[in-house]
């Protein structure tokens, strides 16, 4: 299901892209290189526009800085309404198409970046031209310099971004480098940034969706704008937009309910990992316990680890342990079972254990006989994960060993 989502996804954005156009000498289309990854693009040439009968229809073209010049005209006008009027009047005297963008109001004065464009911008049919060093300039900061390759022909081209907008230039006649460009337009030459091939495609596409950044009131199309009525625009503008919202919203409430049972299903297999280490947890304080029972009835002293070993069959017998001391080799034990006699044998058949008997009398209370037994413990290899496995599967409780007052 969800590779179906991603693979619709990434066709809707390719039809979207497919939308604009950039255009240099000739018109290309944005190509993404690898769907499976974002931010990879080139350049892919299209169809040539030299000739009237070819046009390129688009929503959205790019115009490469070979297809118009540009100036900054700064105005002592702070209200954007006026701006506009006078920008107005002087683009009427323009034989070729104007496009502009207001900048941001600086020490009282407002510029405005005209851009003229040549004879072959004329012959695009779309909506919205944008120029390429309006969208370059847009991620980097003030005081910046970039530099980078035209596509047809290979012109260098020098932006210079400022506190209130950027201004560019091809490489030619005086401007020979970046730094005479930053000279003449007054930008303090601080960083010096120069884009490749794949990175001049990267972040014009990055910046189509950060387009609502830029003023685009004098980008329009009037040509387009002019000739097509309201019902034109309607179909061909407003009903693809609402349907790629439309589109994305069913798609996003998609992703968002397997996204949700997705998470849904790690947090159930979460929650069970944790009631395991939880029952681990409560498993090893349960055996910490049990060994805190036995503990004080048993010398602390580690030879007499190969105790464990002849006491642990003991206990799977049924019999109660009440203490047992060390002298040497010599072990006495205390202890109370159904029969003193079985208990005996058990012992004297368990590795290690020689001369065992009987110290004293068996005394003989309800069921249980309690007796003293004294044997010697030869010196034997230890084996401690017997010992811990035979431990742990003696359920010892708290009935099982007790030692009183009394009895002590």
């Amino acid at each position: 299901m969800r590779n179906v989502i991603d693979n619709l996804l990434n066709k809707i954005k390719t039809i979207v892209l497919n939308q604009v156009i950039y255009l240099d000498s000739t018109a290309f289309r944005f190509h993404k290189n690898d769907v499976r990854a974002d931010g990879v693009y080139s350049f892919i040439p299209l169809e040539s526009v030299q000739d009237d009968t070819q046009i390129p229809k688009s929503v959205v073209t790019i115009l490469s800085r070979n297809c118009y010049h540009e100036h900054v005209q700064w105005y002592p006008i702070t209200k954007k309404s006026d701006v506009l009027k006078v920008v107005k009047l002087q683009s009427q005297t323009s034989t070729l198409p104007v496009l502009f963008i207001i900048g941001k109001v600086f020490n009282g004065q407002t510029p405005v970046t005209y851009y003229h464009l040549n004879d072959l911008s004329t012959k695009v049919n779309s909506w919205l031209m944008v120029p390429e060093t309006s969208l370059l300039s847009q991620p980097f900061v003030a005081e910046t310099l970039i530099s980078y390759q035209t596509l047809a022909p290979s012109n260098t081209v020098f932006i210079a971004k400022g506190v209130s907008g950027s201004s560019s230039t091809l490489k030619g006649g005086v401007i020979q480098s970046d730094q005479q460009f930053a000279m003449s337009t007054g930008v303090v030459l601080t960083n010096r940034v120069t884009l490749a091939t794949d990175e001049h495609a990267k972040i014009l596409n990055m910046q189509l969706k950060k387009l609502y950044k830029i003023s685009l009131s004098g980008l329009f199309s009037k040509a387009r704008l002019s000739s097509a009525s309201f019902t034109t625009l309607f179909s061909k503008l407003v009903l693809p937009t609402l349907a790629v919202i439309t589109v994305y919203l069913v798609l996003s409430v998609q992703i968002s309910s397997v996204i949700a049972q997705h998470t849904k299903s790690e947090l159930s297999a979460a929650t069970k990992e944790a009631n395991e280490v939880l029952n681990q947890y409560n498993q090893i304080n349960n055996m910490i316990a049990r060994y805190k029972l036995v503990a004080d009835k048993v010398p602390v002293r580690t030879e007499l680890l190969a105790v464990w070993q002849v006491l642990a069959p003991l206990y799977q017998s049924g019999m109660t342990i009440s203490s047992v001391r060390q002298n040497q080799q010599k072990i006495t034990l205390q202890f109370s079972a159904a029969s003193a006699s079985n208990s005996l044998q058990l012992l004297i058949q368990q590795p290690g254990v020689t001369n065992a008997s009987f110290v004293g009398p068996v005394n003989r209370q309800g069921n249980f006989d309690t007796a003293t037994v004294l044997f010697e413990l030869a010196t034997i290899e230890i084996d401690e994960q017997s010992v811990e496995v035979q431990l742990g599967s003696n359920e010892l409780s708290s009935n099982e060993i007790s030692l009183t007052a009394e009895e002590r």
